[in-house]
């Protein structure tokens, strides 16, 4: 990257950045907090715990319950954020830190992962 890549408006906006542009297209008010939640499956209660607990130190309310099917753990995660930047790494290392840790045993949006 050269100097003159500091002052071009052709620079690649990282995914963060491009999320939080779509939402302002789309209507969103990026000076109100938002309504974020997402669940994982994990094939025991301690798994779905212990990830709870690390979500939950991220600021995040969790409940960890049986999966209606009965076969797996869902740990359901909520929070109220302002989306911005910062907010969004932050979001993006929690999970990161989730794959590293259960990746193999995690199932998200119906895929086992």
């Amino acid at each position: 990257m050269g100097i003159w890549d500091f002052f071009s408006n052709n620079r690649q906006l990282d995914p963060d950045e491009a999320v939080i542009m779509q939402l302002q297209k789309a209507g969103s008010n990026l000076l109100k907090p938002h309504k974020i939640e997402f669940f994982i499956y994990f094939p025991s209660q301690f798994s779905a715990e212990e990830a709870g607990n690390r979500i939950r130190n991220s600021g995040f309310q969790v409940e960890v319950s049986k999966s209606e099917g009965g076969e797996n753990w869902l740990c359901f995660s909520r929070n109220q954020w302002f989306l911005n930047h910062r907010n969004c790494r932050v979001f993006g290392r929690i999970l990161k830190n989730l794959l590293i840790r259960w990746g193999e045993n995690m199932t998200v949006g119906g895929q086992k992962l």
